[in-house]
């Protein structure tokens, strides 16, 4: 069984966007608006994901951090909070290295430079409206290609300690 997470909300707006460029003739002038909208939306829907895989980690399967003293937990639930905000990589990367996941080699060095470039606007989007965006259409439409290939295979490496757990029971 595969996992697939989708960012359903970024998808709906890129299908949103992709007709109206059908509609308008000069869409240039409108999509700066539309892109400052869109990090933000991506931003958090990356955080909603990550939030609900580590929950559900969290939750349901409790063995994932079996091997961790309680005050590693604590530790961990104390940052985690913030580092799930506007999920830079390395952030994620921190969250799910305490799950024993390790996502070095799921993204190529451009992909991750990619996500990094969008979030790192993203911040300044939402603090400086006077801030111009250094982004296009095409990177945020890659950005969330490449942020559902992090959470799938997060999700996907997850739901493999559960299935290895259950095996490992059931052979011993």
């Amino acid at each position: 069984m595969r996992i697939e997470v989708k960012l359903i909300h970024c998808r709906s707006l890129i299908d949103d966007i992709e007709r109206l460029a059908l509609d308008i003739e000069d869409l240039d002038g409108l999509m700066p608006h539309i892109l400052r909208s869109a990090v933000i939306l991506f931003s958090a829907e990356m955080e909603d994901n990550l939030k609900k895989i580590v929950a559900v980690a969290l939750k349901h399967y409790p063995f994932a951090v079996h091997n961790k003293p309680i005050n590693e937990i604590r530790k961990f639930l104390k940052s985690y909070n913030n580092k799930s905000r506007n999920p830079k990589y390395n952030d994620i990367k921190k969250i799910v290295q305490f799950f024993d996941i390790n996502i070095d080699d799921v993204l190529a060095e451009e992909e991750i430079q990619k996500y990094s470039n969008l979030i790192t606007d993203r911040d300044e989007v939402a603090h400086d409206p006077r801030h111009s965006i250094s982004f296009s259409f095409h990177d945020f439409k890659a950005a969330v290609e490449i942020g559902e290939k992090l959470l799938t295979y997060i999700s996907n490496s997850l739901f493999e300690k559960v299935t290895n757990h259950i095996r490992n029971d059931f052979s011993e």
